[in-house]
């Protein structure tokens, strides 16, 4: 049996036990689920907390998939057959795993100049499309130069959660993706269908006593779409100043964290974080989302990550020995 039978009939699994499950949770609507261990609201159930009120609400529900509830993470790959597959993301790194590679810095070129921007809340997170095409990376081990589109973010409910990659176990309050395609390929939706077609940026984020001034600006935005199709638009002064360094970074090949869960991406994800106030992380907290309770209320747009995906043998790699951290 190859990969692709045994990931076949996974789904074929997969899709009856989707199955018996909705047909159960539509029989029990009328409570809602809560998370088993902490008595939290959990991914993949519904969050009774988060809702508000019917005021101002989209007219039309987004795509069929979410973070909760019927639609979550866990359903995808009934619905999408590669979000079943063996490189998926996120991951979580183990440090004591990872290879030294000694792959040099990536050069970031043109992340230091102004840029106009679209910033948008699509239902599911907060995006920044980006309309600058000389903003790209190379180096660091990529054969290519690749172009930046957008970046957005994926948040908890609290400061326990809400990255979707994992660092020796531990989750962050946040993270942040900046998407970028191979040139060779012309645009994202052709880069997405080829082996090491995208790559993405992952920083993760912590929480500080401090404001971080080089947030403010989209912060003060961020307020103008807070429900979702709500757009806004604004000239960045440099990508670069919401970054941390790239000198060091982990690396590994997976997957679009949503659907359709392509396998064409190539991760780093930065080995220092980005520091911002609680009252700077509360702002993405009143966002709102496409999704909503049993009872037909929107949801405030929180722990919109997925959860880590199996290894399956893939190996995590570091441009730089790195320390354990926990």
């Amino acid at each position: 049996m190859t990969q692709y039978d045994i990931v076949d009939t996974l789904q074929m699994e997969l899709s009856v036990v989707f199955l018996i499950l909705n047909t159960f949770a539509k029989a029990t609507m009328s409570t809602p689920f809560m998370d088993n261990v902490n008595g939290q609201p959990g991914q993949g159930m519904i969050n009774n907390h988060n809702n508000i009120g019917p005021e101002h609400r989209p007219s039309k529900s987004s795509e069929s998939w979410g973070y909760h509830g019927h639609d979550g993470p866990y359903s995808w790959p009934t619905h999408t057959a590669a979000c079943g597959g063996f490189h998926q993301s996120p991951i979580n790194i183990q440090s004591s795993l990872v290879i030294p590679t000694g792959t040099g810095s990536i050069q970031m070129i043109g992340f230091d100049k102004e840029a106009k921007v679209e910033l948008k809340n699509n239902g599911h997170s907060v995006y920044v499309n980006i309309r600058h095409d000389t903003m790209t990376i190379q180096n660091g081990g990529l054969d290519a130069p690749y172009q930046v589109v957008q970046f957005h973010f994926h948040w908890g409910s609290n400061d326990t959660r809400g990255s979707e990659h994992t660092l020796n176990g531990r989750a962050f309050p946040m993270e942040m993706h900046v998407v970028l395609y191979k040139q060779m390929y012309g645009r994202l939706s052709n880069a997405i269908l080829q082996p090491g077609g995208v790559a993405v940026l992952g920083t993760f984020f912590e929480i500080s006593s401090q404001d971080n001034g080089n947030y403010s600006e989209l912060l003060d935005k961020i307020e103008d779409i807070r429900y979702p199709k709500d757009k806004a638009n604004f000239t960045l002064k440099s990508l670069a100043s919401l970054l941390p360094s790239f000198d060091n970074y982990y690396r590994y090949h997976g997957s679009l964290t949503t659907p359709p869960c392509s396998e064409t991406v190539i991760w780093t994800v930065s080995t220092e974080k980005i520091y911002i106030s609680e009252k700077q992380m509360e702002k993405f907290r009143k966002v709102v989302s496409s999704e909503k309770d049993w009872s037909g209320r929107d949801l405030l747009l929180v722990d919109n990550y997925r959860p880590v995906q199996s290894l399956y043998g893939r190996s995590i790699t570091s441009n730089t020995a790195v320390t354990p951290e926990y």
